[in-house]
């Protein structure tokens, strides 16, 4: 093999692993996407808000960017882009969940 060859192989190699890693979004801070859809709600968009809004106002015990893989996977987003009036499906607030159990 040539020290080519060996060079080109190891920098696919290695930007297939990144790529990959780049993907596991639910590995964040060790804690795993679960998604229960008896347990969400449908809320509309208002203008100036983002997913990281939306999810930090939900007031759940989990790392705010995996609440935020939930609501893409929810709802089949590509990625964060949201428009005022668009309605989300989103786990349910806290103070909700609370009060259904």
């Amino acid at each position: 093999m040539s020290k080519e060859y060996k060079f080109i192989l190891i920098v696919m190699l290695l930007a297939a692993v990144i790529s990959a890693a780049a993907r596991l979004p639910y590995l964040i801070n060790s804690e795993r996407i679960v998604i229960d859809p008896n347990n969400t709600v449908e809320i509309e968009v208002v203008s100036g808000d983002t997913l990281w809004d939306i999810a930090e106002r939900l007031n759940l015990p989990r790392d705010t960017r995996v609440i935020i893989e939930e609501i893409r996977i929810l709802n089949n987003l590509e990625d964060s882009t949201i428009y005022p009036g668009q309605v989300l499906l989103v786990p349910m607030p806290q103070n909700e969940l609370a009060a259904v159990k």
